[in-house]
């Protein structure tokens, strides 16, 4: 029976060593997955019914959004107490990320209905406009408050990829013609997004960096739907993209990659047709979910391309859903299920 506050992973431990195993797995398997890893213990905090989280910071502070009668409010959750962000005149707020100064970007609802991308800093949310429409969403903020989206334009015709920094709204365009949307930034200002083409191609998977844009991929020979998630420090680019070459039979088919130094990295899945990979550390580690079979969401930590099973560490054992939004550079994992679970890694002496 597993400790569920406790239990055998591994983690980063800086300078390469010999990696032991880990429950899901045997020793030769973790050794393949990386050399630079070695045995360790995570401590599993229950933070309690928040709702949904979506982000955490260095500091500690998890950001996600509450469920109420009117829909959901952003809120930040640190050390114990969670408060309402509140809203640009309307009953909904939706936070989607945070940074490490405690600036929390996402959207809210008007009081004429329509939605505002949102930075919130230090009790004021501030609404960040549009592109001349009606609408926008904000997806990540770095280090230096730049925040990226995206924005209907002013006929009203599609979204458009936003920057926004110092005040200013910059559209960056749709470069296959029908919309676009930046979906994260790194602190380098580096933009990763995805741009829409007419069928039957679909999305485009695109870096804007320094004026230029440049197109990542193909990941699949077919793709109808692609969302790269995160880019890390060393510029690797988490994405997700939708295969439709098995037919409707199937239902719905993800699959994870990383996309670095030129080339994708597909990460390996729980056996099911569903694999959402969210957030990747610099230090290579990776979380999101995967299905076992036709069950629901088991959240997931990736070594290498390896899937371990969180769930199996969580109160109700490896049946239990819920999916990893989130792993910052000490390895904390953020996971979302009945409640809302913090893994801290807690390193511990290997023979």
């Amino acid at each position: 029976m597993h400790d569920p506050h406790a239990f055998c992973c591994v983690v980063l431990a800086g300078a390469a060593s010999a990696a032991l195993g880990c429950a899901g797995t045997d020793a030769s398997e973790v050794g393949q997955a990386s050399d630079a890893l070695k045995a360790g213990t995570y401590a599993v905090t229950d933070l309690g019914a928040l709702g949904k989280a979506t982000a955490m910071n260095a500091r500690g502070q998890v950001a996600g959004n509450a469920y109420t009668p009117d829909g959901q409010r952003a809120f930040l959750w640190t050390d114990g107490t969670s408060i309402d962000l509140g809203t640009l005149g309307g009953a909904e707020s939706v936070a989607q990320a945070m940074n490490d100064a405690g600036q929390v970007v996402g959207w809210s609802r008007l009081a004429s209905g329509d939605y505002h991308a949102f930075l919130w800093e230090d009790g004021v949310m501030l609404d960040l406009g549009t592109l001349g429409g009606a609408s926008s969403t904000a997806a990540d903020v770095n280090a230096h408050g730049q925040v990226v989206g995206m924005a209907s334009v002013a006929d009203e015709s599609a979204f458009h990829a936003f920057l926004w920094q110092d005040g200013t709204m910059v559209d960056l365009g749709a470069p296959f013609g029908l919309s676009s949307a930046a979906m994260a930034i790194d602190d380098a200002g580096v933009v990763v997004g995805r741009s829409r083409e007419a069928p039957p191609r679909g999305d485009h998977v695109l870096l804007w960096r320094n004026g230029e844009v440049e197109v990542l991929g193909p990941f699949l020979t077919e793709v109808e739907y692609a969302t790269p998630t995160d880019i890390d420090r060393t510029g690797a680019v988490v994405v997700n993209a939708e295969d439709v070459r098995c037919g409707a039979d199937c239902g719905e088919y993800t699959r994870a990659f990383v996309w670095q130094n030129g080339a994708a990295t597909e990460l390996g899945s729980l056996g099911g047709t569903q694999t959402w990979a969210a957030s990747r550390n610099t230090h290579g580690l990776v979380v999101g979910f995967s299905t076992p079979g036709a069950l629901a969401h088991r959240p997931v930590l990736w070594l290498d391309t390896i899937p371990f099973n969180l769930a199996e560490w969580l109160p109700g054992g490896p049946q239990r859903y819920g999916d990893a939004v989130a792993i910052d550079w000490k390895g904390r994992i953020l996971v979302n299920s009945t409640n809302v679970f913090l893994f801290t890694p807690v390193r511990r002496h290997v023979r």
